[in-house]
């Protein structure tokens, strides 16, 4: 009871209701969702305590895991810390490798472009098996008309492009704000189900499904209403339309997930 025994529930890093703490010696696993699945997940971790090291990638302008801001990511740094896991930085500029302990490397909204060297040391960690999460914002609102070859690795190793545009939703108030309309059915999306959630800022992307080895499948589409805007001269004025023939029109897919099948990699 976080009333009854509030310092108990603080020393357990609890901070919302309806949490689960296991513990195992000086170990602990939070689960908040309490299903048979989270909770055998745990006790797993519990079980196999070895370091699971999640790198943030930065230099690029990403959303800061370490100082609190609008648009930080500390909650999702402490979520993750509270589940045992390791939250480095990783700078690719000046360090062209990714680390052997990386459980994953996740880019979130860069505002500058990749190099060809980042993007090939991530191609090397992925053909290893290492796991890729990349947040992308439109280029309208990044770097425009530069050249990104993280863009180009996606397109030619995952067949996943990403349109030049800025999804409009004219349902919603601002209509720059994306809402999920349908989730396929992925153990990402199952506990999202029955709740909205908001994409600020989106651009739609295509799906390939010719490429060797690998698996894509669409996780998040937003309504048939919404469109990708590709006048942005338009959108400075304030008189979007949708182009038909020229801009992409919903239902759009705004989130994927990859799977190769040979190096058992992983891109969300």
């Amino acid at each position: 009871d976080p009333e009854a025994n509030p310092l108990e529930a603080q020393a357990a890093k609890v901070t919302r209701d309806g949490t689960i703490v296991l513990k195992m010696g000086d170990q602990q696993e939070q689960v908040t969702y309490p299903s048979e699945q989270d909770l055998t997940a745990a006790i797993i971790r519990l079980a196999n305590p070895g370091e699971r090291v999640v790198y943030f990638s930065v230099g690029h302008g990403e959303f800061d895991t370490q100082n609190d801001g609008d648009t930080s990511l500390t909650q999702v740094s402490q979520f993750l810390t509270n589940k045992n896991y390791n939250i480095k930085t990783l700078n690719l500029l000046n360090m062209p490798t990714i680390p052997e302990d990386a459980l994953v490397v996740i880019i979130a909204g860069p505002k500058l472009p990749f190099s060809e060297a980042e993007s090939q040391a991530l191609d090397s960690y992925v053909q290893n098996g290492g796991s890729l999460v990349v947040l992308t914002e439109p280029r309208e609102v990044t770097f425009q008309d530069q050249t990104d070859y993280l863009e180009k690795y996606l397109d030619e190793k995952w067949g996943i492009s990403t349109d030049n545009d800025i999804i409009i939703d004219p349902n919603v108030n601002p209509p720059l704000i994306a809402i999920a309309q349908q989730y396929n059915q992925h153990p990402i999306t199952e506990k999202l189900m029955n709740v909205a959630s908001i994409f600020p800022t989106s651009h739609s992307i295509q799906l390939n499904e010719e490429i060797d080895q690998v698996t894509v499948t669409p996780l998040i589409t937003t309504s048939d209403m919404t469109w990708g805007e590709t006048d942005f001269e338009s959108l400075k004025n304030s008189q979007v339309n949708p182009d038909q023939g020229k801009d992409p029109i919903g239902p759009l897919t705004i989130a994927a997930v990859g799977e190769n099948a040979k190096s058992k990699s992983r891109l969300i």
